[in-house]
């Protein structure tokens, strides 16, 4: 073979790997989503088995500190490790069974691994609402929050099937929140001021999301997959997916938006048990309708 063949068969195949090479990735890809979404699936079989045995769905504080995912347990074929705790024990032996014992399903596959902690963390987060992001701008921000969405964080307080007045195929549950075990992903933005009104508070939201320089936080969302609060297990809808987290005031009224390591949007988990993968150009009048369990809106996105 000549020197001139020789680099025509070298040029070739390297233009097969060129191609090969992110035929292979998207593949990967798309088989770690087709995971993901089945595993909301399986959240979405408990939820709806939950609530068939308990007449309402789970409290984001399933029971005392703990979040709704522990109650749910039984549900997702994991009553042995469910009949291991003792309530009663103090929490450190809880903790340790449970951040030893997470269920497979609470990982995305497309997360990057790297920390010891990501043993312990959750993929998927539950819709907490809008926060005030629906509310006249003169409202003060010291008023009681609204807790719109399907999930809140008063302990205790639990919705039914007939608390969903926009239907439950119309209401986001679980969607994805990206863990950060390098520190690259999800800095949340801490504001410089607390707002007075929620005016000001939509102000420092739209700063947030248009890169404002302000103190950053790295990582902690979802830190736990058994835990409660809007830190640990809960997610909102005051931006749209992978925005800028935003830290303003109280944690309740702050903006930790939907995010995930696939590549333009995130799984979202529907009342009714269907799964939708949603893009982040998504509009976000329409994001903030799928969060609201009672706001009267038509808005829904076709089903997978």
């Amino acid at each position: 073979m000549s020197l001139n063949e020789l680099l025509v068969v070298i040029a070739i195949l390297s233009v097969s790997v060129a191609l090969i090479v992110p035929a292979v990735l998207y593949a990967r890809e798309a088989s770690r989503r087709t995971v993901c979404a089945n595993q909301l699936r399986q959240l979405g079989v408990a939820f709806a088995s939950y609530e068939s045995a308990n007449k309402a769905f789970p409290a984001h504080f399933g029971r005392n500190e703990y979040g709704a995912y522990v109650v749910l347990l039984p549900h997702l074929e994991q009553s042995a490790l469910a009949d291991s705790l003792d309530f009663s024990a103090d929490f450190e032996v809880i903790n340790e069974i449970l951040g030893a014992n997470r269920p497979s399903l609470f990982g995305c596959p497309s997360q990057p691994t790297g920390s010891a902690d990501v043993a312990k963390r959750t993929a998927y987060l539950m819709n907490l609402g809008t926060a005030f992001s629906l509310l006249p701008d003169d409202i003060p921000t010291t008023d009681p929050l609204p807790y719109d969405g399907a999930f809140t964080l008063q302990q205790g307080r639990a919705f039914a099937s007939r608390d969903f007045s926009d239907g439950l195929s119309n209401t986001a549950f679980v969607s994805e929140v990206a863990w950060y075990p390098n520190g690259d992903r999800g800095i949340v933005q801490f504001a410089p001021e607390d707002p007075v009104n929620v005016g000001e508070w939509k102000t420092l939201i739209d700063q947030c999301v248009a890169g404002a320089d302000w103190e950053p936080l790295i990582g902690g969302h979802g830190s736990l997959w058994y835990g409660a609060g809007l830190q640990n297990a809960g997610y909102n809808h005051v931006t749209t997916p992978n925005t800028p987290g935003c830290e303003l005031g109280p944690t309740q009224s702050s903006s930790y938006p939907a995010s995930s390591w696939h590549t333009n949007g995130v799984h979202v988990l529907f009342g009714d048990g269907h799964t939708q993968f949603v893009t982040d150009d998504i509009d976000i009048e329409t994001w903030r309708a799928i969060a609201t369990r009672l706001n009267g809106e038509s808005q829904t996105l076709s089903n997978n």
